[in-house]
């Protein structure tokens, strides 16, 4: 059987449920009467966030919502924001689609004959209302844009003196985001992905319980190489980037399970109580919606997400209007996913606990089937009972080790990153402990493989005999190396140095997010050159297809990051 088209099928297919997925998820009873509308329209062009694009800007957005119905030709508006301007001005409107300016206009406000915009007055916008749009108007937008999944599209206004005819000096900044509510993100997709990667890990189990050697070696490349990719997918959202392509957005998050970021009000409940528990109120920035525009937020000279609060007074917390909300990396994904940023890291290690029980008792359901069978009259074929009864608990060790190299580096991530928030203590202790304990644990593993080696090598001339026919140490330590040619049994070692270092690459984007972003395709660039050269793995097309994962995510990640730097989308 030719294993290794299950594992380019499988990917194909991940990307296919992936890309052309559609789900439009609203909470509010204003957006489903919208979704309705939209409904009876089927196209409509939304703009329900806005944000400063300069320091000190002369005008803010509070909150800003309006919504454009093409066949049914109307556009809603509501309007909440600031001026602090009393002059006359012009306006520039720049539209921009996927970071590359595209349209730049500017209009003397004085022109319009408007009261209350010629001049500006400081004081308070708040403007609702429905207007009819002509219908050759919206016949000159073009129609791809109501159909493009995930519009990547924003539109800047910037206010100049009216004696500023060269628009040298900016009194105001505000960029809007422009989207159509069509998506790739599929909850579909997110489920698919989740079911079909976790059955090549059961069907793994299920193949070693029954001493299908050959398949179980197959099927630990297919989920490592699966797992690897996925993962590594769903890191790139947790990067501290000020921008990131919406569409890639929605794409990453088909793949967030892999982390365990799975939102669960169970999980969250149990997180919330821990939080509680340990002393450090759990704010979940969410509930600050009503007060503030959740999506309100400048790019500062430090590309951080800053969140402005005018000012927050609940009975939970009190926010003064001096005060800035920093979110970074792994703790701005908590917050844009309503997740509660001091425990993201619970919630992760909860679910990724969950799949290590999963595993423990699938295995177990599978060696007691086998006891079933075996005293069945006319199945006394099945001889490989007798090593799962003296090695019954060399094997669950063994399963423990190779789901620990799975999710060593979700571990990785989301321990450094709780290192960095200023959270309970407790939370704190616990990640280093569990981050401790998964690291020293794969070093021993490792240490116990190069150990083994080295006697085999001392004894017998060559490694393949204790590695490979010793009984005891293939049941407790085999499923982490089998997969590999007897010559490079160490590529364990880099297997686990590589899954440290891509998660706390991205953890680097903290601190500095072109640095983070280099040292991860540096990462990825020596690793995909080093399994070229070594041909780790015993099968000549395992490497070439392990070759091709990983030259794919190097190209990708090349593409991404560095032809967004020249869209000045990622800045030191």
């Amino acid at each position: 059987m030719h294993y290794y088209r299950l594992i380019v099928f499988t990917i194909i297919l991940f990307s296919v449920v992936t890309c052309y997925g559609e789900h439009v998820a609203d909470s509010t009873e204003r957006q489903h009467a919208e979704l309705s509308k939209a409904a009876l329209s089927n196209d409509m062009l939304q703009i329900y966030s806005s944000k400063l694009c300069m320091d000190n800007s002369m005008l803010t957005i509070n909150h800003l919502h309006t919504v454009l119905y093409p066949k049914l030709g109307t556009l809603e508006y509501n309007i909440d924001g600031n001026v602090t301007l009393q002059e006359k001005v012009i306006l520039k409107t720049v539209i921009s689609v996927y970071g590359l300016a595209i349209i730049s206009r500017q209009i003397d406000l004085c022109s319009l004959n408007q009261k209350g915009i010629c001049p500006l007055r400081p004081g308070r916008i708040d403007i609702k209302g429905t207007y009819k749009i002509p219908q050759n108007v919206i016949e000159k937008i073009p129609k791809p844009i109501f159909v493009i999944p995930n519009l990547d599209l924003e539109v800047d206004f910037l206010l100049y003196n009216h004696g500023d005819t060269e628009l040298l000096k900016e009194l105001a900044c505000v960029q809007v985001h422009v989207t159509n509510n069509k998506t790739v993100t599929n909850v579909y997709a997110f489920w698919i992905t989740a079911a079909l990667s976790i059955s090549i890990l059961l069907a793994s189990i299920y193949a070693l319980c029954w001493g299908y050697t050959l398949t179980n070696t197959y099927l630990l490349f297919t989920v490592y190489t699966l797992f690897a990719h996925i993962q590594g997918t769903a890191m790139l959202r947790m990067l501290t980037l000020p921008i990131i392509s919406s569409m890639v957005q929605s794409w990453i998050i088909n793949y967030q399970w892999s982390l365990g970021t799975i939102p669960s009000r169970y999980v969250q409940g149990v997180a919330d109580w821990y939080v509680l528990a340990t002393s450090t109120y759990p704010f979940n920035h969410m509930e600050a919606a009503s007060f503030i525009n959740p999506e309100r937020y400048r790019l500062s000279s430090d590309e951080t997400l800053n969140v402005k609060a005018e000012e927050i007074d609940t009975n939970k917390i009190t926010l003064m209007a001096s005060e800035t909300m920093k979110y970074l990396g792994a703790h701005r994904y908590a917050f844009r996913e309503d997740f509660i940023s001091s425990n993201i890291f619970v919630t992760s290690i909860i679910t990724l606990a969950s799949l290590i029980v999963v595993t423990l008792i699938f295995l177990n359901a599978v060696i007691i089937s086998i006891n079933i069978m075996i005293k069945i009259p006319h199945n006394s074929k099945f001889n490989y009972i007798g090593f799962l009864g003296r090695n019954y608990t060399r094997i669950i060790k063994a399963n423990l080790f190779r789901v620990l190299l799975i999710l060593f580096p979700p571990i990785v991530l989301i321990s450094v990153s709780e290192f960095n928030c200023k959270s309970s203590p407790a939370l704190l202790v616990d990640a280093v402990v569990i981050f401790a304990i998964a690291l020293l644990l794969l070093l021993y593993a490792v240490y116990r493989l190069f150990i083994q080696a080295r006697k085999s090598k001392r004894t017998y001339g060559t490694v393949k005999y204790s590695l490979f026919v010793d009984d005891q140490f293939v049941a407790k330590y085999g499923l982490l190396f089998l997969q590999f040619k007897s010559s490079c049994y160490w590529w364990l070692l880099v297997q686990v140095v590589y899954g440290f270092a891509k998660p706390f690459s991205i953890s680097m984007s903290l601190f500095n997010g072109k640095l983070g972003v280099t040292a991860l395709f540096v990462t990825e660039l020596i690793y995909s050159l080093c399994s070229y050269i070594f041909q780790p793995y015993i099968s000549h097309r395992m490497n070439q297809v392990h070759f091709l994962v990983h030259g794919v995510t190097v190209l990708h990640l090349f593409f991404f990051f560095f032809l967004l730097t020249l869209s000045r989308h990622l800045k030191s």
